[in-house]
């Protein structure tokens, strides 16, 4: 798992407890929360302005569930932050202490959650800091996903033309698609 698709899972979790905790609320109630909230809780600490922080601050005293899960977030991105695998591996662990319910005084099943997949997959998250250019997955995710919508276009496409397809480009369905003209 690269870092894109485990930083994709804490703000998924976070998000998840924000429409949780939104669908809880009376129709008033929801439109009040619901206003910029989401935009806030993806940002990074860092780059919140002072209303943000100050809107923040509001929802602690109103809704600390939801801003104890924003803090977790961050705390879970700073994993990302460290200088090399130890520290990394480090944060990870001190971050899995604090999610417990003993220490934040809320149930999150969904950090839990994220901590598992971890775990799980522990050797592939942490192979992150080995390597020394930080390379993405991003480039072979972005061709799948073209190979895929060429197919899904396609209709009926066996495996030789999506390949041809994904090789050649356009070069090979011109070729493939040229129909000979009718004469009159």
């Amino acid at each position: 798992m690269d870092r894109f698709h485990v930083v994709k899972l804490a703000n998924e979790a976070l998000e998840s407890i924000r429409k949780s905790h939104q669908n809880k609320l009376d129709t008033k109630g929801r439109k009040q929360l619901k206003k910029h909230l989401r935009w806030l809780l993806v940002k990074r600490l860092a780059q919140l302005s002072s209303d943000d922080l100050k809107i923040l601050e509001v929802l602690a005293k109103e809704y600390p569930k939801l801003v104890i899960a924003y803090y977790l977030k961050e705390k879970f991105f700073d994993i990302y932050e460290a200088k090399d695998k130890n520290a990394a591996m480090l944060a990870f662990f001190e971050w899995t202490d604090s999610i417990d319910e003993q220490v934040t005084g809320v149930h999150l099943p969904e950090f839990y959650h994220l901590k598992q997949i971890v775990k799980r997959h522990f050797t592939q998250t942490f192979s992150y800091w080995d390597s020394t250019t930080k390379v993405s997955n991003g480039y072979t995710e972005c061709a799948n996903g073209l190979i895929k919508l060429a197919n899904r276009l396609g209709r009926g496409y066996g495996f030789e033309m999506i390949r041809a397809r994904a090789l050649y480009g356009q070069i090979g369905l011109d070729k493939a698609n040229k129909k000979p003209q009718k004469s009159n």
